[in-house]
């Protein structure tokens, strides 16, 4: 062998592949084939029915929630059709007339209970810890601590006996409004 005539060897590999993910279309071809023949078998299954059946069947498809047989409201005997409907400007002004009817109310609230408490000698030196106001979700009652005056004795979840006074007051004067009560502790 000489060193000027050798070729040099070249070896090629070819990689040979799957082709790839083929896809799932045959499968949305294949639900609407047993969707179609599904429907096949049911008009076959109706036509081999009653007429009784039948009756049912398209009635069940013309209406299917039952609105046209019964009531005009979910509810069997209540609530009124579209022609009955109130005028939305008589309605909006209920619903002014009861917001103020109810901010009223609050504000008497209010006003009975800051008056309950500064009668009231045990708990006269609390009143300053007692925030009430009105918000937009209602009356708000706020009881904070101060340094002098706290609510719990030290190291228990006990009330004072003027924390459990107060709060027997705020909660008589409560009860009498129709309202729904939201306690939260910090």
């Amino acid at each position: 062998m000489e060193g000027g005539n050798e070729s040099p060897i070249i070896v090629k590999k070819i990689k040979k592949g799957h082709g790839g993910h083929h896809g799932g279309a045959w499968k949305v071809a294949y639900a609407d084939f047993v969707t179609a023949m599904m429907a096949l078998f049911i008009v076959l299954w109706v036509l081999a029915q009653s007429q009784e059946v039948r009756e049912a069947v398209a009635g069940y498809f013309k209406d299917p929630v039952g609105f046209s047989t019964k009531s005009k409201s979910l509810i069997e005997g209540k609530g009124m059709g579209p022609s009955q409907m109130p005028d939305s400007r008589i309605v909006a002004n209920e619903e002014e007339q009861l917001k103020e009817l109810e901010k009223k109310q609050f504000e008497k609230t209010q006003e009975e209970l800051m008056a309950s408490i500064s009668n009231d000698t045990d708990l006269k030196g609390l009143s300053d810890q007692v925030k009430i106001e009105m918000v937009n979700e209602g009356l708000k009652i706020e009881l904070t601590d101060n340094a002098n005056d706290i609510f719990f004795e030290l190291g228990t979840s006990s009330l004072k006996p003027t924390a459990q006074k107060l709060i027997s007051k705020i909660g008589a004067e409560i009860s009498k409004l129709p309202n729904k009560i939201v306690v939260e502790g910090h």
